[in-house]
């Protein structure tokens, strides 16, 4: 809150605060924050299922049911898929912002 009152006492209007204060002081959390929900989103079968009725489409859930129809290989293949996409992603977020600077 001091950097914000540092800020307007130097000058800056409100969107300058938070285009050069806010925004680069919040990047690491939003980042990390994005990264949990991705993950957790793209993992979470039972919810997905319960909510839409058992009528659903996405890969963990193809995974789920290749699985339970004894179709290994496609399964491992598919799960290869989500986890390599949700690396590239979490990659992708962490060349834009360093979180372990803030560590």
């Amino acid at each position: 809150m001091h950097r914000n009152l540092v800020a307007r006492d130097q000058g800056a209007k409100g969107w300058q605060i938070l285009l050069y204060v806010i925004i680069p002081l919040s990047r690491p959390r939003i980042a990390i924050g994005t990264i949990f929900v991705v993950a957790l989103v793209a993992s979470d079968v039972t919810m997905a299922r319960l909510l839409s009725g058992g009528r659903m489409s996405s890969v963990s859930a193809l995974v789920v049911s290749q699985y339970s129809h004894i179709q290994y290989p496609f399964a491992a293949a598919n799960g290869i898929v989500l986890l390599l996409t949700l690396l590239l992603f979490v990659a992708g977020v962490m060349r834009f912002v360093d979180v372990r600077e803030q560590l």
